[in-house]
């Protein structure tokens, strides 16, 4: 199993997140491997298309579906963001859905911003996703997944008018995972994938703990508790 998280952009802004990131990894990964989707070994460029200007989250969708085309589909792998940190091994969890192609936790984040839990029309029945926090199994279905993000990426781009619209066009990425997830009838990984200590308090058996929010990223400490 490998555990990478995307890191691109500022890289000199984003190395407190990222070195305390890695050095959360190095405690809990267990048998994985970690390490982090960055140019060069990753590009953006085959997925150009799926990019808009100033959206650095399409950007990272970009560099995430790069990858799932040149690492083994064989193995599984975790993609957490730079702001999700590893408290246990996961490795016993995601057992439970290794053969999966996408496993991705319920959007808590949503409740805490008091948002619905269920994309607006036209995909009102699809439950939201946090693309914060995504599995890929080792399953031969995997290799469909970069160009089921595209798919869901345009069709989405080419509503009339974005669901989340004018507030978060940022997430236009996690709803096209979301999208991929539903499509693909992915599971939803447990909330213990996905806690948040600042919004729900301290768990011991979180397993990672994510720090979702923005206004950390306008500094350069590194993600609380770490």
């Amino acid at each position: 199993m490998q555990i990478l998280a995307p890191y691109f952009g500022d890289m000199k802004r984003f190395r407190p997140f990222a070195d305390a990131w890695l050095a959360q990894a190095y405690l809990h990964m267990g048998s994985a491997t970690a390490g982090f989707i960055s140019e060069p070994n990753y590009s953006t460029k085959p997925f150009a298309d799926c990019i808009r200007p100033g959206q650095p989250f399409d950007v990272k969708g970009a560099l995430v579906c790069d990858a799932l085309t040149k690492l083994d589909p064989h193995e599984g792998l975790l993609v957490l963001d730079l702001d999700a940190l590893l408290r246990r091994d996961p490795s016993e969890i995601l057992r439970r859905f290794t053969s999966y192609p996408v496993a991705m936790p319920e959007d808590h984040g949503a409740l805490v911003f008091f948002r619905s839990m269920n994309l607006e029309k036209p995909f009102e029945s699809v439950v939201r996703h946090c693309a914060g926090v995504m599995w890929f199994g080792a399953s031969e279905d995997r290799i469909r997944l970069s160009g089921e993000y595209r798919k869901a990426w345009h069709e989405l781009q080419a509503l009339p008018r974005l669901p989340w619209e004018p507030a978060l066009p940022h997430l236009l990425e996690q709803y096209a995972w979301t999208l991929v997830h539903h499509r693909m009838n992915g599971p939803s990984l447990p909330i213990s994938m996905n806690w948040s200590s600042r919004f729900f308090g301290t768990n011991p058996g979180a397993i990672v703990d994510h720090d979702y929010g923005h206004g950390k990223w306008n500094g350069s400490a590194a993600p609380k508790g770490t």
